[in-house]
């Protein structure tokens, strides 16, 4: 089985120049492997968009197939493009054109299958349910 390689984002909180320190909103093990990454507003902006998109590919499902959606969306991330992110959700609504709920969050878990829950910054979210019923072994 090959090597699998997760990340998980973290923003920071802190730099001292003085010590080069750097202090980050998460945990981060010693030893690990630290990457800067950048990006740009448009991208902060797109985000949700996109994982609207991804989603609704990811599962074939069109937007009439969409009885509701929940968005979650890191606080910290919204914050630098505030006075840009409502004409992105506006346009996660129209995507969907269906009703949804959101929140802007800080402190976000995630799951990585086989390793375990991490508190990993910068995320963003969507769950989309479906007016298809669909039957699983475990209902």
């Amino acid at each position: 089985m090959g090597k699998e390689t997760y990340w998980v984002s973290v923003h920071p909180s802190r730099f001292d120049p003085g010590d080069g320190s750097l202090e980050v909103f998460a945990e981060v093990p010693e030893g690990s492997d630290v990457w800067l990454l950048e990006g740009t507003p448009d991208i902060l902006i797109e985000r949700p968009i996109r994982i609207t998109q991804a989603a609704l590919g990811k599962f074939k499902l069109k937007p009439r197939d969409v009885e509701f959606g929940i968005l979650i969306y890191c606080a910290g991330t919204m914050l630098p493009v505030k006075d840009k992110i409502g004409d992105s959700i506006k346009r996660v609504y129209e995507i969907l054109k269906a009703p949804f709920i959101g929140a802007f969050t800080f402190g976000e878990q995630g799951h990585i299958k086989g390793y375990g829950n991490f508190h990993g910054n910068l995320m963003a979210d969507v769950v989309l349910v479906s007016k298809k019923k669909k039957r699983f072994p475990f209902f």
